[in-house]
């Protein structure tokens, strides 16, 4: 079981058996899953797992569950959305289930290694300020992985004071910041500032009079505060400057801001405001049910021809910007508007509800592997505003990983 968090990747090596796609990923979960439920002893830690589950968190999992048969039941394309429930929605909780009986610390352990491996094939890529991919098919897909993975190795290695693993966290930086994706910097910087907060312990207002008298002494602490800026937050700070220094010669924030300098120019920021409008338009003419798993790109494709065609027909602009022929897309790149579309108004609340007991749960603890997971968790959702988080094979399953541990009580099987 631990090894399977180590073998995320592993879901790119595809093939078909007795005529349906799939990968060696969703055949080594189901393979671990059946063993598991084969044997007394394993059967019995994952019904113990189960009962040991927050009740709040098993009734929005049924609910996430419900809503994504119900939508491949009224998806236009049958075949295809049943494929994405079984890779990305059945086999990937499969795999929460079996980690939530796993030893916690060595999950992690397991889950850096992969992202170290990754982020070293994705370093021996690079060549001057192109970005790198790694084992995958666009530099995002990379980013989105690494970020949480960072955080965990990251957080470990410095609460812990694990050289290895605070060198695993450098790298894996290294590896995000040549991706240059502007989410995974936004993603890094509010986590970031979340965890800050997490380590930051307040003065009570009965302390205010002793804390002004020790400010006039010279003294620099009182009660665990430090007074001025943290190191932490300075080498933070200098890190930002030195990424925003990188995007600048590599010519990133040139090509991100270049429709605010030159008209009729679009890039990334400005298709994903057309996604976003389209997504919105979409979520109006299904609000309940969305549109069924997976039918984003065509429903997309066909709004956009209508936008078109609209646009074209009347004298004035049907949008109050320029239409842009993108029209392969597979995903919002919102997480807001992709769960809405895929799963419906009750896959997204249900989803939402996930992420709060899991955070709640995990950040209310004092364990330090937990606060991590928290925390990688925390950076997918800031992560998914601007990308695809969920509707992958590896995200999905990784995201399952995290709310598993961090719902995980401290008690089971550590």
């Amino acid at each position: 079981m631990v090894a399977l968090a180590g073998l995320l990747p592993t879901y790119i090596i595809r093939f078909s058996l007795l005529g349906i796609p799939i990968n060696l990923f969703e055949i080594l979960v189901i393979t671990v899953f059946i063993s598991a439920i084969w044997n007394k002893k394993s059967r019995h830690r994952l019904f113990s797992a189960l009962r040991a589950l927050p009740r709040s968190f098993t009734l929005f999992a049924c609910l996430f569950l419900l809503s994504a048969v119900v939508s491949t039941l009224f998806s236009p394309v049958l075949r295809s959305s049943l494929g994405i429930l079984k890779g990305w929605v059945v086999v990937p909780m499969l795999f929460g289930l079996l980690i939530h009986t796993a030893d916690r610390k060595k999950v992690i352990h397991s889950l850096i290694m992969s992202g170290l491996v990754v982020a070293l094939l994705g370093i021996s890529q690079i060549d001057g300020f192109g970005r790198i991919q790694s084992i995958y098919d666009v530099p995002n897909s990379l980013a989105l992985f690494l970020s949480p993975v960072f955080f965990i190795a990251f957080w470990v290695g410095m609460q812990q004071k694990n050289r290895f693993y605070q060198l695993a966290s450098l790298i894996m930086l290294i590896t995000i910041i040549w991706t240059q994706s502007f989410g995974a910097v936004v993603a890094i910087a509010g986590t970031a500032l979340i965890g800050f907060l997490f380590t930051v312990r307040f003065p009570s207002p009965q302390l205010g009079r002793g804390l002004l008298a020790r400010r006039r002494e010279g003294e620099g602490r009182l009660g665990g505060i430090q007074y001025g800026l943290p190191l932490s937050a300075l080498l933070l700070l200098m890190l930002f400057i030195l990424i925003f220094a990188f995007f600048t010669l590599s010519g990133r924030i040139q090509y991100l801001v270049s429709p605010l300098i030159h008209q009729n120019t679009s890039n990334s920021a400005t298709v994903r405001l057309q996604l976003w409008d389209i997504g919105v338009r979409l979520i109006q003419k299904n609000p309940i049910l969305g549109i069924g798993l997976g039918q984003f790109e065509p429903a997309y494709q066909a709004e956009l021809h209508a936008l078109f065609a609209t646009q074209a027909n009347e004298a004035s602009e049907a949008k109050s910007y320029k239409l842009i022929p993108e029209f392969v897309f597979r995903d919002p790149h919102n997480w807001i508007i992709s769960f809405w579309l895929n799963v419906g108004v009750v896959g997204l609340v249900s989803f939402i509800g996930l992420n709060i007991v899991a955070i709640r749960r995990g950040g209310g603890r004092s364990a330090t592997h937990q606060h991590a997971t928290t925390l990688a968790l925390i950076s997918i959702l800031i992560f998914g505003l601007f990308d695809t988080i969920y509707w992958k094979n590896d995200l999905s399953a990784l995201w399952w990983l995290l709310t598993a541990l961090s719902t995980k009580e401290q008690l089971i099987v550590d």
